[in-house]
């Protein structure tokens, strides 16, 4: 079935995208620029001067990257690529988990680019022991957008996007404009109020809902576990069930038929 496919696969082309990144991460912590930028033994300005230039390269060598920071074991920010230095992040987690290993954060705007951004941040050791945070913030417009906006497979009236654990779109809609972070989905397909526990949210199911938008679609959705986000792909009922789509999946037998009004 294209719809369960597409919802499938665009699933497992963002599960790998996000490896690829925590990966980029965890490599670049272990370069002797960004450890050298914490040890205390080299001049202060000689290392912050080397570790910026190393950033400046690095970003501009890969578009998918906005900001890299590096914090020193307190969780001070000793340099950055637009962002001032000398700023406490010990109390954010983007440094709390990331002192314990590969953290990725929740899909935010970022007040310096004004662009949505994941931060993933990482430990950088030196000696074998905790020196401080290496921080970087991916622009999901350039790839993780890409994956969702792709209309193939969702015919004429379709289209896939992701929703967070909190209910909130944050991948772009094909038919309203602003919606990342501020649209809410309903994540339970249920046929009364309630009768879904919490342990059953967000398993793959496929339903006839009324979307966001008040349409009645046909919805599949998967679950990505390590962010908790959900995976959609919806497609109007009127084209899914019409001749020649390519369903393989007939109302109302093979299929959960809900109405839920968002």
């Amino acid at each position: 079935d294209n719809l369960i496919n597409t919802t499938q696969s665009r699933a497992k082309h963002i599960e790998t995208l996000l490896s690829e990144y925590k990966g980029l991460t965890k490599t670049l912590a272990t370069e002797i620029t960004f450890r050298d930028a914490l040890n205390e033994n080299i001049f202060r300005a000689q290392r912050i001067d080397e570790v910026n230039q190393r950033i400046k390269t690095i970003i501009e060598t890969h578009e998918e990257i906005s900001r890299i920071s590096i914090l020193d074991k307190e969780g001070i920010m000793i340099a950055s690529y637009r962002e001032g230095t000398g700023i406490d992040k010990s109390t954010h987690e983007i440094f709390l988990k990331g002192r314990e290993g590969v953290f990725i954060g929740d899909l935010h705007l970022s007040l310096f680019t004004n662009k949505y951004v994941l931060g993933m941040s990482t430990p950088i050791l030196l000696n074998n022991q905790f020196a401080g945070v290496l921080v970087i913030n991916f622009d999901v417009d350039k790839e993780l957008f890409k994956i969702t906006i792709d209309r193939t497979g969702l015919g004429q009236t379709g289209e896939a996007y992701l929703v967070n654990k909190d209910g909130y779109m944050i991948t772009p809609s094909r038919f309203i404009d602003n919606v990342i972070l501020k649209q809410k989905v309903d994540l339970i397909y249920t046929e009364e109020e309630n009768s879904v526990s919490p342990d059953t949210l967000l398993q793959e199911k496929i339903a006839i809902i009324r979307d966001y938008r008040g349409i009645e679609v046909l919805s599949v959705h998967t679950h990505i576990p390590e962010m908790d986000w959900s995976m959609f792909a919806e497609i109007d009922t009127k084209e899914a069930f019409a001749p020649g789509y390519s369903a393989d999946l007939h109302p109302p037998s093979d299929i959960c038929y809900y109405l839920i009004y968002q």
